[in-house]
C-alpha cells in the first residue's frame, strides 16, 4: 500500500509539473446531438442524487467516487430504483483526482442523467454532456448542463479537427426535455 501511494504521489507530480507551463484545463470531445446521445445511451433517467463514497480500483491504481444514485423516473430503459454511478476521481487517502470534462453532482440534487451499464454500476455516455441539472425556477423546473471545462472538437473546412470552447446553452423547460427524451427513445425502439 505504501509503495503504490509513492509511486502515485510520483505520477502525480511529474504530470502536474509537465503540465505546469501549458496547465489543461479542459476535455475535449466531440458533441452529441440530441438524438445521438440517447441513441448511445442505455438509460435516461431522472434522479435524486445521493451520498457518494471514494475507494480504489480494482488494481488500486485510481481513485473511484461511488454515487447512489435514486431513481424519480426512466425516460428510457428500466431498472432499479437505486443506480450506482461509478466515475473516476475523487479524494482519498489525502489524494485528490480530478477529471476535468466529467459530470459534477451533488448530493441532494435532481438531475437528468445518460448513462451506460455496466457490472453492477452505470457510468454517464458522454462525461458531462451526460449530466442535465433540474433548477428550480419562477418559469418552472428547467434542465441546464455545466459544460464550463469541455472543449468540443468538430472538423474545419479543410477537414481537420478543430477544438474550441462550449457554447452557452440556453436551459430548457424539464416537461419539453423529458418529453422530447421518450419520443426519440420511442422512435429508436
Amino acid at each position: 500500500m505504501d509503495s503504490r501511494r509513492h509511486l502515485i504521489s510520483a505520477l502525480v507530480l511529474a504530470v502536474g509539473l509537465a503540465a505546469a507551463p501549458a496547465a489543461v484545463h479542459a476535455t475535449v470531445m466531440v458533441k452529441l446531438a440530441q438524438e445521438q446521445h440517447i441513441a448511445q445511451s442505455e438509460l435516461v433517467v431522472r434522479v435524486v442524487v445521493g451520498p457518494a463514497a471514494t475507494r480504489w480500483n480494482e488494481d488500486e491504481t485510481r481513485i473511484l467516487t461511488l454515487t447512489r444514485l435514486e431513481v424519480r423516473e426512466y425516460l428510457k430503459g428500466d431498472g432499479p430504483t437505486q443506480l450506482t454511478l461509478r466515475q473516476f476521481g475523487g479524494t482519498l487517502e489525502g489524494m485528490t483526482l480530478t477529471v476535468p470534462g466529467d459530470g459534477h453532482l451533488r448530493a441532494g440534487e435532481e438531475a437528468v442523467l445518460f448513462l451506460r451499464r455496466g457490472a453492477g454500476v452505470v457510468y454517464l455516455t458522454a462525461m458531462a454532456q451526460s449530466v442535465y441539472e433540474v433548477v428550480a425556477t419562477p418559469q418552472g423546473p428547467m434542465v441546464h448542463r455545466d459544460l464550463h471545462d469541455v472543449e468540443f472538437a468538430a472538423p474545419n473546412e479543410r477537414g481537420a479537427l478543430v477544438a474550441s470552447e462550449a457554447p452557452e446553452e440556453p436551459d430548457q423547460a424539464l416537461g419539453r426535455f423529458t418529453e422530447l427524451v421518450r419520443s426519440v427513445a420511442r422512435r429508436g425502439q
